[in-house]
């Protein structure tokens, strides 16, 4: 029984250590685009990837953890003093391996008035643009397209920049990504097909985020939208998302994403709020 308690004492002390260990006494992670320390087996590798986004202290994980990349991951959520997280992974069923089903991007598309109409998009799924050319193209009139973006909170940033391009274009340097000092220039890409939009309106909210944050400003600055609503959650960072077992992944914040210079901390600032009669319409 003694020696359980002493056990514990240790175990208590060493995890206090190890926590109240101030992040400049950390393994300084190498710069963006460095190559890092290297490890070995799989434990070293997970170490390698975790590095290049957060600073890890490999002796002290190594010893608390040995192969445990698991146990590792817990640590470095709690001790990076960050937003990082770590999720259950959720696997596919036979029909998505396969290709043969997916989730749906615009959960809702309806007419609201003559030529007027409200696209939901919840979410970046891997048929967007697929999504958004049918469901515009099929229109028989369009004069205003209403794009809400108050459920959304972000996603595949790539599918965002991709869908974004159906609306304005190609854009040079239309984003810009900063990590430890380094910065990184995003084109927006040229699509296979341009959407004619008459009139474009945005609707964003507290639950807007991320990526759906990037859409609007882009739309508001390249494709004359307006963005109506109330201020957006404001994530200003994309994650780097790291396996760490089949099961589970780790999420660290990585580059501070900035849209020709303009940030997304403190959210999106419309334009106005949703006119009434509008709200009352879509609401």
């Amino acid at each position: 029984m003694h020696s359980t308690t002493a056990t514990r004492l240790v175990v208590a002390g060493w995890l206090a250590a190890l926590f109240l260990t101030p992040l400049s006494a950390w393994e300084a992670a190498p710069a963006w685009g460095a190559a890092p320390e290297r490890g070995t087996g799989a434990f070293g590798l997970f170490l390698d990837r975790v590095a290049a986004f957060a600073a890890v202290n490999r002796p002290r994980l190594t010893k608390a953890c040995g192969p445990d990349r698991l146990c590792a991951a817990r640590l470095i959520v709690g001790a990076q003093g960050l937003p990082a997280r770590l999720e259950a992974v959720v696997h596919p069923d036979t029909d998505s391996i396969r290709r043969a089903t997916s989730q749906r991007s615009i959960s809702q598309f309806r007419s609201i008035d003559d030529g007027l109409h409200v696209m939901q998009l919840g979410k970046f799924s891997r048929k967007l643009n697929d999504e958004l050319l049918y469901n515009i193209n099929s229109l028989n009139n369009l004069s205003h397209l209403i794009i809400d973006l108050r459920g959304n909170r972000g996603g595949d940033f790539d599918r965002m920049r991709r869908a974004t391009a159906l609306f304005t274009g190609p854009i040079a340097a239309a984003l810009t990504l900063t990590h430890r000092g380094s910065t990184q220039q995003i084109d927006i890409p040229a699509p296979d097909r341009r959407l004619a939009i008459p009139r474009l309106s945005v609707l964003i909210g507290p639950h807007t985020a991320s990526s759906a944050e990037v859409l609007a400003v882009l739309l508001r600055k390249h494709a004359n939208a307006t963005v109506l609503g109330a201020r957006s959650f404001g994530k200003d960072y994309l994650y780097r998302i790291i396996p760490v077992t089949h099961d589970w992944r780790l999420l660290l914040p990585a580059e501070q994403i900035s849209v020709s210079g303009q940030t997304l901390a403190g959210g999106v600032i419309p334009d106005g709020p949703i006119p009434r009669d509008l709200a009352s319409q879509i609401d």
